[in-house]
């Protein structure tokens, strides 16, 4: 202990345990950002990112549809999963037509008419598409839209995955 004029100790903290106050919080950081889920929707063939968000495990992913032919508004649900895998909950159609399933899940109607497949439980490791400007009218990440048809380019095969980063 050294005493200053006024005779008065201070008290100074140990290189050690300065060094495992630095290591601790070095260590929580990395921690923290390990455990981050990123969406991220890229070209397949050239992978140039289009879209990056920070998901969550049990956010939901919907993916807003026009049906090309029928001209019908179809969403489907997704949920992330903890081991990044999207888990295709719910489908919403309001009609059957050209190539729209008919054998998913529990099929209901609602009020307006609307046809709900739910408790579907399919598992993906990524959703891969055919962009097209026109057919995809939205994503949204549990309802805010982070994505529309116009923001990815036409004709081009995309990804959508979940990585750990």
């Amino acid at each position: 202990m050294s005493q200053n004029k006024s005779g008065k100790g201070h008290h100074y903290a140990s290189p050690s345990i300065l060094i495992f106050l630095i290591f601790a919080i070095i260590l929580g950081f990395i921690i923290i950002q390990g455990n981050r889920k990123v969406l991220i929707i890229r070209n397949q063939r050239t992978n140039e990112i289009y879209l990056q968000k920070t998901v969550h495990k049990s956010d939901i992913i919907i993916f807003g549809w026009i049906h090309s032919f029928e001209h019908i508004p179809w969403n489907e649900y997704y949920k992330v999963l903890e081991d990044d895998q999207l888990l295709l909950e719910t489908i919403e159609i309001a009609g059957f037509g050209a190539g729209i399933p008919n054998n998913k899940g529990k099929v209901t109607v609602d009020d307006n008419g609307m046809i709900i497949m739910s408790d579907i439980n399919e598992k993906f490791e990524h959703i891969n598409w055919i962009h097209s400007q026109t057919a995809l009218d939205f994503i949204k990440l549990d309802e805010a839209i982070i994505g529309r048809g116009s923001d990815f380019p036409h004709h081009e095969s995309l990804i959508l995955e979940i990585k750990d980063r």
